[in-house]
């Protein structure tokens, strides 16, 4: 389990060492390059900036870098859903690393083209998303549905 950042960026064509991946210049050339070619990267960058509150793309690799469960997963004990997207453009792959490195009671939810759930947070399908998570949910708070 990587960083937010680290996963996105080996998800791109470029596997950039880490030397260059750690000068600054070479990192805002590049972003900057892939962020004029589309306008996927460059809303998925500027809404970071955003959300980080940073003005630089190297500060928005300092400040998604400590973003990762790797060391941490193993400590949860409460039950655990992790769903994956089967198409997931940012962190396929994520979720089963997460699912495996969990100890606690833990569920796996594929959604797939075929429920038409395949996108990033179940884009397209979040209805359905929502019918599976709560009936999990309500399963595991022995909620009993009254017919």
């Amino acid at each position: 389990m990587s960083s937010i950042f680290r996963i996105w960026m080996n998800r791109r064509s470029h596997q950039g060492s880490d030397e260059e991946w750690n000068d600054p210049s070479f990192l805002e050339a590049f972003m900057h390059s892939l962020m004029e070619k589309s306008i996927n990267i460059r809303w998925a960058v500027e809404n970071g900036k955003f959300t980080f509150r940073v003005s630089s793309i190297q500060e928005l690799v300092a400040a998604t870098e400590p973003f990762s469960l790797e060391g941490a997963a193993g400590l949860i004990q409460c039950p655990t859903l992790v769903c994956e997207a089967e198409a997931d453009h940012f962190f396929a792959g994520q979720p089963q690393q997460l699912f495996q490195a969990l100890n606690c009671p833990k569920t796996f939810m594929l959604f797939t083209a075929e429920e038409g759930a395949e996108e990033h947070c179940q884009f397209g399908a979040l209805l359905y998303f929502n019918h599976r998570m709560l009936e999990w949910l309500d399963g595991v708070l022995n909620v009993r549905s009254e017919a």
